[in-house]
């Protein structure tokens, strides 16, 4: 993995769950903290929790342009992470200066500083050089993953529902049947409770409306702009416009058979015929 830190970069901490306003998602929080010191809404991030805060590094998504897939090492002054040592200044040689995130107490902060200012922290001193390596995080690509995930939960379970129901009614169908001996009457019956039950299985996994929503949004959220989404005798095609950063991760998510036209303002990605 290649190692990469953005010029630009901020470490901090922030409570998750407080008395006022209950648990809330970790990484969520970590989130909106990042968007407000980078004044940016689409950010990478490496997060851990620890009691009730979360802490977290994070720069903007656009200066990952030359390293999509990358990660740091400084992460490791995250508590949780692979190398962390507790408090103290994880600093990073780069050359002429250090980049470096302290940890003190529940407070997380980042600093560029020149060789030799490290002493006047006071702190433990920890150089990151030899630290393992933490990927950098997408918080669009990881929400967007988590949502097609209970997407395709909810749906699964509502199908096994309706289908539970629909063999319960057609079960005591069956019975009542046999019981007042109308062989015709069951008959007719069995056969509208299957179509019933045909028809809420394809509605509750495959509603075609559902499957066009969840894409629109998912290369939406991934997008500059969307140019053209068509669907034509069920067949999809869309042509959407990307920044040079996108991940591959993020690239895999758009499905397959794709066509990307790379050009200075961004990339052309563009799914069946244009």
């Amino acid at each position: 993995m290649k190692l990469f830190i953005p010029e630009r970069f901020v470490a901090s901490s922030v409570p998750f769950a407080t008395k006022e306003l209950g648990a809330q998602d970790p990484l969520e929080a970590a989130y909106h903290e990042a968007v407000r010191l980078l004044d940016d809404e689409n950010v990478r991030l490496i997060a851990s929790t620890e009691g009730e805060y979360v802490y977290f590094i994070a720069g903007r998504a656009r200066d990952f342009e030359a390293a999509p897939e990358s990660g740091t090492p400084l992460a490791n002054a995250l508590p949780q992470t692979p190398d962390h040592r507790g408090d103290g200044l994880y600093c990073f040689d780069n050359g002429e200066h250090y980049l470096a995130v302290e940890k003190k107490a529940d407070k997380l902060k980042a600093y560029s500083m020149a060789k030799g200012r490290e002493g006047s922290f006071g702190q433990n001193i920890y150089p990151v050089d030899t630290m393992t390596v933490v990927p950098w995080e997408g918080y669009r690509t990881r929400q967007m993953q988590d949502a097609r995930k209970i997407t395709r939960l909810s749906i699964n379970i509502a199908a096994v529902i309706a289908v539970v129901n629909i063999l319960l009614i057609t079960v005591f169908s069956i019975i009542e049947g046999y019981a007042q001996g109308k062989t015709v009457h069951l008959r007719d019956k069995m056969e509208e409770n299957m179509r019933r039950m045909g028809a809420v299985v394809q509605e509750n996994t495959f509603h075609p409306l559902r499957t066009y929503l969840n894409d629109i949004q998912m290369i939406d959220s991934r997008s500059k702009k969307i140019d053209v989404y068509r669907v034509e005798n069920g067949k999809v095609s869309w042509t959407a416009h990307f920044p040079k950063w996108i991940s591959s991760e993020d690239y895999e998510l758009l499905g397959r058979d794709l066509k990307k036209e790379e050009r200075d303002d961004g990339i052309i990605v563009t799914k069946g015929t244009r």
